[in-house]
């Protein structure tokens, strides 16, 4: 079956985390939204922490999720949109201003303002650009909520978003999908999308992060007045976790696993002291009827350790970014290790806000087995590319290109302005 592009209608997009590889195919509708018509998922081998550490066995894996779903969907595509976690990525920011000469401001004013701030981006050497956003502009010094086209005015500014991440994962991540047979079609930061697809259009406005947790990594995206406005991955996920139970319950990690998503929870109660779990034995027979009963309260003291130090790191993070002392009271957790019992109630209380575990929102086709956390990526990505957001950026040619937007937002401002009045 030869390949389609997506001028076809198609889109394919692709998830490669450190414990799933994950891949969707959808079909844009009338209306300009998709309809998914093929899912993939498979384990991830290769990657810890969100790094590649066997190009080869990752390569398998993507090319495992990606034949289901082309299967499901009896196509096969040409190009994929990739969700990006590795290569560190961070936000900084940028503002440019040029003189308008008490003129109109018009499109073409814009566009010059946010080309001349790509320009202008100075980075470390190892880094490079994957997103350039608008995040607000000025007007003589007011601020102004979106584009300021047919205002007059003598100075026009913009604080750009930007980006970043390490170029040598980035290339390491972009050989091992060609290795694939599989062209790439973009790459968006995989934080962004995951609260893209998460999120509701009013958290958005008035300020949320969304705390991706998988199985390597926690990537964490804050928005707010309708604009992503930080983003950060921190290399702690729950595989370590399974570790931790397989070592100190003497379960294979399998086993291990299967615990950790079945009985365990992360809030000890007065009851786990009374609940008896079963924990197979390394070594034990195939239908673990030798397995050893214990307290569940042993599996949910590892547990609760676990994610009170992870979430204590976001929340360092958060502090940093002027989050946490802002009037935005929502955070959105989701992603594979999102569904452990009472984590809602864990989080609210180390974080201080109101929390809500979020699948991504109902998509057209999307099959009950992919409305799950784990998907919250690859439905994120579709989401961008209906939204087709501003994003100044360079390709792997150093080619500037500007995305016009499919509507105005609310342009949030950044950094220092977040801690100055959130």
């Amino acid at each position: 079956m030869a390949r389609k592009a997506a001028q076809d209608g198609l889109m394919g997009v692709l998830d490669v985390g450190s414990s799933k590889v994950a891949c969707l195919v959808a079909r844009r509708q009338m209306d300009g939204s998709y309809k998914v018509i093929g899912v993939g998922n498979t384990a991830s081998k290769g990657v810890i922490a969100g790094q590649i550490t066997d190009m080869d066995s990752v390569e398998q894996s993507i090319r495992q999720a990606v034949e289901k779903a082309e299967k499901m969907a009896g196509e096969r595509l040409d190009l994929y949109t990739l969700a990006l976690h590795c290569g560190d990525p961070a936000s900084e920011v940028l503002t440019v201003e040029v003189d308008v000469d008490g003129q109109v401001v018009t499109e073409d004013d814009i566009e010059s303002v946010m080309t001349l701030a790509r320009q202008k981006a100075t980075i470390d050497e190892d880094r490079e650009i994957i997103h350039a956003f608008p995040a607000f502009y000025m007007i003589d010094g007011n601020f102004a909520p979106k584009a300021p086209i047919g205002m007059y005015g003598k100075k026009l500014s913009v604080n750009m978003h930007l980006i970043t991440v390490l170029a040598a994962p980035l290339r390491n991540m972009e050989l091992c999908v060609r290795k694939a047979n599989i062209g790439i079609d973009g790459m968006i930061a995989g934080p962004y999308v995951s609260g893209l697809s998460t999120l509701y259009e009013d958290e958005i406005e008035m300020g949320a992060a969304c705390i991706d947790i998988g199985g390597g990594t926690t990537t964490v995206s804050i928005f707010m007045q309708g604009t992503i406005v930080d983003v950060k991955v921190l290399p702690i996920g729950c595989n370590s976790l399974t570790e931790t139970i397989a070592r100190e319950l003497l379960t294979p990690r399998d086993k291990a696993e299967r615990l950790k998503n079945s009985e365990g929870g992360v809030i000890r109660a007065a009851i786990d002291d009374r609940v008896e779990i079963d924990v197979p034995i390394i070594g034990g027979k195939s239908d673990d009827s030798d397995a050893r009963r214990m307290s569940r309260s042993h599996l949910t003291y590892l547990m609760q350790n676990h994610y009170e130090f992870l979430l204590r790191e976001v929340k360092k993070h958060l502090d940093g970014t002027g989050f946490t002392e802002s009037h935005a009271k929502r955070v959105i957790i989701t992603g594979g290790a999102s569904k452990a019992e009472r984590l809602e109630d864990l989080a609210g209380s180390i974080l201080g806000k109101n929390v809500r575990i979020a699948s991504p929102a109902l998509m057209a086709g999307l099959p009950i087995s992919a409305q799950s956390p784990i998907f919250a990526c690859c439905a994120g990505l579709l989401v961008y590319n209906e939204l087709k957001p501003v994003d100044v950026t360079a390709d792997s040619g150093r080619k500037k290109r500007l995305r016009k937007p499919a509507r105005d937002g609310m342009f949030g401002k950044i950094g220092s302005w977040m801690k100055g009045n959130w």
